[in-house]
């Protein structure tokens, strides 16, 4: 083969390789990389762009020999950096991730990306002060895009409500919905943040506006859950039902429809909720603390699903609550005083209805 013919097969081939990473068409990258490496083994361009096939294939070991070998070809480049960060961070080592994200830095100072990358980094190694600190620096930065601002902003706020800095992060999502006032989940965490400071008229205005932009399964179910916290229950009805509707198997929307209706004194309703509920997610140990409760109000129903649920935390304040509550309303209460005492040490004896 000539030296034209090549160098012509080697620009058709880089051309394709550099598609077909962008198209994430990876297995058939691979093969391109492997022929290129063959016809030009000092292009630090291909070892790189094989290094980042072989991470996003999964072999991790592969990809960080590919990229060391651009590294001693090219030199520090940025896209290097990038890359072992990804490949540090699926490999679970979060020190070397950072390592490699500050190194990215020294090499572009104000990269919005990488900032936030740090931040995450941090924050799942559980240093969110520094998490914080990375983000308030990347937010002084001079000339970010609003899209970067924003990214950043939201970034910071998931970092502060995982601190309970709710008027903090309150702080930050005012400045999200100033400038983008469209976006269902800034006003749902607004909610989020001032119901946990006890604002819940104010929460429940926030989760209207959700709901107004995005009336989605989710959405409604917020806004029943925080009429609940508000202590209406006969208005938490109709927007859990519209969380149902939309999502059949949304568990904690039947949860709390369930727990709605015993709130209003309907409980053969509450007992087919917190059965629906149990059905969606088996795991969700309040809705059979419900179904137990709401059934024992009527009339006993499922007082073996009660005390099995209650066996698995026994003396939690929801157990006796449910051993206490949910039996003084039953004609057997008499006959159930030991088995409360016992639930309040610890230990249970079985139980059958009546």
């Amino acid at each position: 083969m000539s030296q034209q013919t090549m160098s012509q097969e080697t620009a058709v081939l880089k051309g394709l390789l550099r598609r077909l990473v962008v198209d994430e068409a990876y297995e058939e990258a691979r093969a391109v990389g492997s022929r290129l490496v063959e016809l030009v083994p000092d292009d630090g361009e291909v070892w790189y762009l094989c290094g980042r096939v072989k991470a996003r294939l999964g072999e991790l070991g592969d990809a960080v020999e590919c990229l060391g070998r651009a590294l001693d070809i090219a030199g520090p480049m940025l896209p290097i950096a990038v890359e072992m960060v990804y490949i540090d961070g699926a490999k679970g080592d979060l020190p070397g991730a950072i390592d490699w994200c500050k190194r990215g830095l020294e090499l572009d100072p104000t990269n919005p990306d990488l900032h936030r990358e740090l931040a995450r980094l941090h924050a799942f190694r559980g240093d969110t002060d520094e998490a914080v600190r990375v983000l308030e620096i990347c937010l002084r930065m001079p000339g970010l895009e609003p899209e970067d601002v924003k990214a950043a902003r939201e970034e910071l706020v998931q970092i502060l409500m995982r601190l309970r800095r709710f008027d903090d992060a309150l702080i930050y999502l005012r400045m999200i919905a100033e400038a983008d006032d469209a976006d269902d989940s800034v006003w749902t965490n607004i909610g989020h943040c001032l119901s946990r400071k006890g604002r819940t008229k104010e929460a429940l205005e926030a989760f209207e506006r959700a709901v107004k932009i995005r009336p989605d399964g989710h959405n409604h179910y917020n806004l029943g859950d925080a009429y609940l916290a508000e202590g209406e229950p006969d208005k938490a009805v109709e927007p859990l039902k519209e969380a149902i509707r939309i999502d059949p198997d949304h568990a904690l929307a039947r949860y709390d429809l369930g727990l709605a209706y015993y709130e209003l004194g309907r409980f053969e309703e509450a007992v087919a909720e917190s059965r629906a509920a149990i059905a969606a997610d088996p795991d969700l140990l309040t809705s059979e603390l419900n179904l137990g409760l709401s059934a024992m109000t009527t009339m006993g129903l499922g007082s073996g699903s009660l005390w099995a649920t209650a066996s698995k935390n026994p003396g939690s304040a929801s157990h006796c609550i449910i051993v206490w509550a949910g039996y003084s309303a039953a004609p057997w209460f008499s006959s159930i005083i030991s088995r409360a005492k016992i639930a309040l040490t610890g230990g249970l004896a079985p139980f059958s209805s009546r």
